[in-house]
């Protein structure tokens, strides 16, 4: 069984590794699940509820309010995207086709023209990103206007 350090590790990994996703989309249900389980097929002696505890409905709930998703993973997602600029504005879900809507109104800007920094691919994957290496550098190269 891993250790209370061990797991925000783990977490943060996996966050990294899907990070471009979680911006631009939410995670669903299935999603969570699924991450969860394969948390579950490395590590057995983990349990389930550490990782995630999925959203209960109001006409569910035997407190009759209804509960939110809980877990290292839901917080995880919700403290990126309250952290990161990038995502505010409106992500939507995989399956949903209807176009996002910026409504950030204190986004940084950039000296060079007025175009938010978040919305430089670039700028926000150095925000949350420190390796591979060699794409840190293109990156910083990239942004270097921007400093």
């Amino acid at each position: 069984q891993l250790d209370n350090i061990r797991r925000k590790r783990l977490i943060d990994i996996i966050i990294k590794h899907i990070y471009t996703y979680i911006i631009t989309n939410r995670l669903r249900h299935d999603e969570y699940n699924r991450l969860t389980a394969k948390i579950i097929d490395l590590f057995p002696n983990e349990t389930t509820g550490t990782y995630y505890v999925p959203a209960i409905r109001e006409r569910d709930s035997p407190i009759n309010r209804s509960i939110m998703a809980k877990g290292k993973l839901v917080d995880k997602v919700k403290n990126l995207i309250r952290v990161c600029d990038e995502a505010i504005p409106k992500r939507r879900r995989k399956n949903n086709d209807a176009a996002p809507h910026s409504t950030s109104t204190n986004s940084e800007t950039n000296n060079n023209n007025d175009e938010p920094l978040e919305s430089n691919g670039d700028y926000a994957w150095l925000k949350f990103n420190t390796e591979p290496w060699s794409d840190v550098l293109v990156k910083w190269e990239n942004t270097f206007h921007l400093r």
